[in-house]
């Protein structure tokens, strides 16, 4: 159905029918839209955790010098509170 057949269908509701129609049409578009962009937004925070998980890669290396991951003492941890 074309823009133009669609409006035409519009026109034959009665007034208080067609404001119903257009206040759907527009609720949906609005839904529509904040959908796209909330899928948008998820994609830029998985690519910004993706390039973090990048530039910790070193740290997790086998031989690597840091300390990530390198159990405590349970009773040294306690005995510094």
């Amino acid at each position: 159905m074309s823009q133009t057949e669609i409006i035409e269908e519009i026109r034959k509701l009665p007034a208080d029918q067609q404001k119903e129609v257009v206040e759907a049409a527009m609720k949906f578009l609005k839904d529509d839209e904040a959908k796209s962009l909330r899928e948008k937004e998820q994609e830029k925070w998985k690519q910004r955790m993706a390039q973090a998980a990048e530039r910790l890669r070193d740290y997790y290396k086998p031989g690597s010098d840091h300390v990530v991951g390198e159990a405590l003492d349970e009773k040294d941890f306690h005995d510094q509170r």
